[in-house]
């Protein structure tokens, strides 16, 4: 089961996106691959690392250090080194340039700028105008980093963080990365690639089921409950369900207008109990759910799932029916998180219209991964035996397979022929966010003038295929970059091809509505100055 889901993650690709990793397991993590190699004094991060060093540790990481070593070109240079061949063979494929005077500058301490120009030429990047003068900051919109100090030492633990992220990269102009490239290429094997990967003894899934009209009306909760419990059950896997919001329930197991707890095991949902007096839009009830979980059932990994509708950023996210509570706004649902202290490996929104960059960055410091649509999407949601049997056979499944799992039986088993669903890493957030701040000037307001808004059909909800719209500005290219590097893959069914897999809100029809998004956004950590984006008035 391993070696099969390992197989289905490579053909999207490989992510970082757990917490942050820290330069020493960058470099661990490099080393087990084959790809950084240390001395007798171990890793030696804190050291700086010269050019030659540099261009080593690049072509190992393309995979052609062997071609390098082997190659009988001269080195150009007249500074010779025990780098020689390597030097050659990057300056023949056109990786690295010299430092003038016919020197390469071989023992010359190197920078961080002149790194991150060399990883941008090796994952196609090279074309850019002006390179070398922007490299860290485009560096930081492919690796979705922060990259503060472009003229900084560069250090073997720089070396070997930055390495690390790019294999997380996708190959410009494509949706293989390059870690993808070195595993089809025989320079990593799948093996070891997947000793790397983090290992899990138990998982705990937690269910947050506002159940609304969609299952007083149509039975839709009590159908995913039905694929829940004809999942496999694994004494490690924890699957708690938080449920309410409907005045109705179609089964013979939940009380109509209650909320409740009950955990799936063994083909049965077990009732835990009621939770009196809690309103399922409301931000404690979340974070006392979310808490009560982890105390129950604590585990090395956890998954977070949100079930309703979803209404967007200007919208909110569900509809409870019984309390009548309005929707929760994205600080709500951070609060409500990070108030209960748990990280979660991913965040997913079995609802429509979630996907989008005000989400990701709302949810940046709690997951690693949300997986959403970010449009209209079909109402028979997920299908948890699919997903719940893969957790099961296997603990430690990588979360970019779950996630790919998750969004390939949304799209096999939906009966829309218009639904989306994609799987955004959490880390590029903050990289976009201040990549279209800098815009300015009601930016965004202008791209969309002629533009119909997603979810036209049920009125509107003034947010917008974000790749879409930055393909017509080319002066926010790097902007451009960053959305496509966060989506790691996005699935559409047969109908839906005009879902690149994140939106963006833009104030177009529901003007009333904008005083309190802007609200929401302020508190989810928005600065006033990306309001300038917007023409729109409060």
């Amino acid at each position: 089961m391993l070696c099969a889901l390992i197989t289905v993650f490579l053909t999207v690709g490989f992510t970082v996106s757990s917490q942050e990793l820290s330069e020493t397991e960058s470099a661990e993590k490099l080393c087990a691959l084959g790809l950084f190699k240390g001395t007798d004094n171990g890793f030696e991060l804190e050291k700086s690392a010269d050019r030659s060093q540099m261009l080593v540790m690049l072509l190992r990481l393309l995979g052609e250090e062997n071609a390098a070593l082997s190659f009988e070109e001269q080195n150009p240079f007249s500074d010779r080194c025990w780098a020689d061949s390597c030097i050659a063979y990057g300056y023949k494929k056109g990786l690295v340039n010299g430092v003038g005077n016919g020197l390469f500058g071989s023992f010359d301490t190197a920078s961080v700028r002149q790194y991150c120009t060399m990883l941008l030429r090796a994952i196609g990047y090279g074309q850019e105008e002006n390179l070398y003068e922007n490299a860290p900051e485009i560096a930081s919109c492919v690796l979705l980093c922060d990259i503060p100090d472009g003229d900084g030492v560069l250090t073997r633990g720089n070396m070997a963080y930055l390495s690390y992220r790019a294999l997380g990269s996708k190959l410009y102009g494509s949706d293989r990365t390059l870690a993808s490239k070195l595993i089809e290429e025989g320079t990593v094997s799948e093996k070891d690639y997947a000793g790397t990967l983090e290992k899990y003894g138990s998982a705990t899934v937690m269910i947050y089921m506002i159940a609304s009209d969609l299952e007083s009306e149509r039975s839709m909760a009590t159908k995913d409950i039905s694929e829940m419990l004809a999942a496999d059950s694994n004494e490690k896997l924890n699957v708690l369900v938080q449920s309410g919001g409907t005045k109705v329930w179609n089964n013979d197991f939940l009380s109509d207008g209650a909320v409740e707890r009950f955990e799936v095991k063994d083909g049965k949902a077990n009732v835990l109990g009621k939770v009196e007096n809690a309103q399922m839009c409301d931000s404690q009830t979340l974070c006392d759910f979310l808490t009560w979980g982890k105390e129950y059932a604590p585990a090395d990994r956890y998954i977070l799932v949100f079930w309703d509708h979803g209404m967007g950023t200007v919208g909110g996210f569900g509809k409870d029916k019984v309390s009548e509570r309005a929707p929760m706004r994205l600080y709500e649902i951070k609060e409500g998180i990070e108030k209960a202290g748990i990280w979660f490996s991913v965040i997913g929104f079995d609802a429509c219209l979630m996907a989008t960059a005000e989400s990701a960055f709302a949810l940046k410091d709690c997951a690693g991964l949300l997986v959403s649509s970010e449009d209209i999407t079909s109402y028979e949601g997920w299908h948890y035996t699919t997903f719940l049997n893969a957790l099961s056979r296997n603990l430690s499944v990588p979360d970019m397979a779950l996630s790919k799992l998750i969004s390939d039986s949304h799209i096999m088993f939906s009966k829309s022929l218009t639904s989306n669903i994609s799987v955004i890493n959490l880390d590029g957030a903050e990289v976009l966010y201040g990549q279209l701040e800098k815009m300015g000037n009601g930016f965004l307001s202008r791209l969309v003038l002629d533009e119909q808004a997603l979810g036209s059909f049920d009125g509107g909800y003034d947010q917008f295929d974000l790749a879409f719209l930055l393909r017509k500005a080319p002066d926010a290219k790097y902007a451009l970059y960053a959305a496509q590097n966060m989506v790691i893959y996005s699935k559409n069914s047969s109908q839906k091809h005009d879902c690149f897999g994140i939106a963006i809100y833009i104030p177009q029809k529901r003007l009333g509505e904008y005083a309190a998004v802007k609200e929401d956004l302020t508190r989810c950590g928005y600065k006033k100055e990306y309001f300038n984006l917007f023409t729109a008035e409060a």
